[in-house]
This record gives C-alpha cells, structure tokens and sequence, in this order.
C-alpha cells in the first residue's frame, strides 16, 4: 500500500482537483492522509467530505505548525510500504501510482521511483495519454546522478530537489524528519540521497506542480515581501548545513555542493545589498563564507577556472552586477 502524505492549509479553490486526481488513480490500495494544518477557510471541511464518501481518505485536523510539522505527523501516522508526497495545490495524472509502485516492485533493489513533474498556471491542463509498456522507459540511476542533479544547474534542477515527484520505499525514510527550515524538502532529500544507492526513473511529466502567483515560493526575489527575502537569505543556512552532512571522503559532493553555495552567496548579496536586509545578508554571507572558504579553495575537484570566479566575485562585487545586467539585456 501507498501512504499519500498531503499537507493542507487554505486551498479551498483547488483542493478538489488535487483530490479527484488521486480518486481517478488507476492504482487503488492507497491511503490518502490529509493534514489541515490549522486551515482558516473552507479546506478541512473539503477533506472531511472526502473522508465520509471514500475511507482511503483521513483527515487530522491540527493547529497551524507550517510544512514540515505536517509532513512529520503524516509519517508518523502512515501505514503503507511506500510514501509519497503530494502538495495540495497539484495534481497526477492517473497512472502515477501504478508506474510509480510497478517500477518499484520490478526492481527490487531500488530505494525509490522518480517521475518528472510539469509546472501548470491553470487546473484544466489535458493530461497526457496513457502510457503502455512502461516498464521499458524505465531507466536506473545511482546516488552521485541524484546529487549531481540537485546541485546542477539545468531547468531539470528541481526534479531532484523535491520531494512530490517520488515514492519511498517507507524503510528508506526510517529516522528522517523535517526540519523547521528554508528549503526544508531539500534538505530532506539530500539526507534520503545519503542513503540511496540505485534509482529507478521513468523520464515523463506525471506530477503536474501548480504555479500560485501569491504564494511565497514562486514571488520574485526582487520583491519587498519581508518573508520572502528572509527565506531567500537564509536558504544559504541550509545550504551550508546540507554540506556539513557530505562525508569527508565525498570529495566530489562537496565540491558540487561548494559551487552552488558559493553561486547563491553572490545571488543572494546582488539582490539584498540595496535594500533593509543587507545587514542580515551581509552576516549570513560572512558566517557561511568563514566556514567554508578554506574547503574551497583547496578541494581538488574544483576546477582553477571556478575557485577564480569564486575568488573574483567575492572580493569584487561589481563583477557580479555587470554580469547580470548582460544577461538582463540579452534576455530582452
């Protein structure tokens, strides 16, 4: 069986879609384990409803603790072998269970399934057909695909660094919680990567990922929202703690991990240095870059070419402005 573990806070508009998605599931033995995370409109009663027409739905109705208190109860309270993550404002194409747990089941030895996801501005988006023979788009990866991938930089960037597009086996999340934190999927995943050594994929967009134009994930990091940069700013705390979990002798992880903090450090200090946040940016930057400025410049897997851009536009910030008005104006 599947434990579907769906966090839920004030979408009454798009609930029902989310939910029909999973009735229409051509795999059945599931459970879905809705969590109203403290909901001030219509939601926990949308989940009620669905609880009395269908007892593969249940509901916890809690206080309002955020994502990562909500994900943590509905492991705590999940029955199934596999676990899957779903957020509340998205939908599945209906074959999503089935190819996600038939791959699971042929290759015995992987810890988990992953599927693409598809960003959609709108909930009337045509499913794509269905799928025959899927069995032989499966392809296998290893962990170093999955870390690579989350420190890449491609638009396919965030097909490792969530949690929603993939079914557990429940045995690999044993011990793993969320952490009340920015970026609190990814760190999650990085530490579920640690433990993974085969995966298997299926290279088609089955996981259809809403793009709420209010929502504080998908605002522009330009924006004044005092949320919003904070969140952005202290992403580089996780991104620091994600490194301080690469074993010494992952000499490439942290590498990879390296360049990508380094990169949001000059991403972060572009976009904060001009506004009321660029004392506590300004701090971030300098405690991250303490602990970590030695290891890289001395870890061997990083190119000369990088730890010179690195060297550079740390120490002259102007660089990094001339560089993103170029790309501003070969983007218009």
């Amino acid at each position: 069986m599947i434990s579907i573990i769906i966090p839920i806070y004030n979408v009454e508009g798009l609930l029902h879609h989310s939910l029909d998605s999973l009735k229409a599931q051509t795999y059945k033995d599931f459970e879905a384990i809705l969590i109203d995370d403290g909901a001030t409109d219509r939601s926990g009663a949308i989940c009620d409803d669905y609880c009395l027409n269908d007892n593969r739905f249940k509901v916890i109705h809690k206080r309002n603790e955020g994502i990562a208190a909500a994900r943590n109860e509905g492991l705590r309270l999940a029955n199934g072998d596999f676990i899957f993550f779903m957020d509340s404002d998205d939908y599945i194409h209906p074959q999503t269970l089935e190819i996600l747990v038939s791959s699971l089941l042929e290759n015995k030895e992987a810890d988990f399934c992953m599927v693409f996801g598809k960003k959609t501005y709108q909930h009337d988006d045509i499913v794509e057909d269905s799928f025959k023979d899927y069995s032989k788009s499966v392809i296998s990866c290893g962990q170093e695909d999955m870390i690579r991938g989350l420190f890449g930089t491609s638009d396919q960037e965030i097909q490792y660094q969530v949690i929603w597009n993939k079914l557990f086996r429940r045995s690999l999340l044993k011990d793993i919680q969320f952490k009340d934190i920015v970026a609190e999927d990814v760190e999650f995943i990085m530490r579920v990567y640690l433990r993974t050594k085969k995966v298997v994929l299926f290279p088609f967009e089955l996981y259809y990922y809403y793009q709420h134009p209010n929502s504080i994930t998908h605002q522009d990091t330009n924006t004044s929202n005092q949320i919003v940069r904070e969140r952005f700013i202290h992403n580089l705390d996780t991104y620091y703690q994600i490194y301080t979990y690469i074993p010494k002798e992952q000499v490439q992880y942290q590498a990879w991990c390296l360049w990508k903090l380094y990169k949001r450090i000059f991403n972060v200090r572009y976009y904060s240095y001009t506004t009321v946040y660029k004392d506590v940016a300004k701090r971030t930057i300098s405690d991250v870059k303490g602990k970590t400025w030695d290891d890289a410049m001395n870890n061997p897997l990083i190119p000369s070419s990088q730890k010179w851009i690195i060297r550079s536009l740390y120490y002259f910030p102007v660089l990094y402005k001339l560089m993103m008005w170029k790309n501003r104006r070969l983007s218009n």
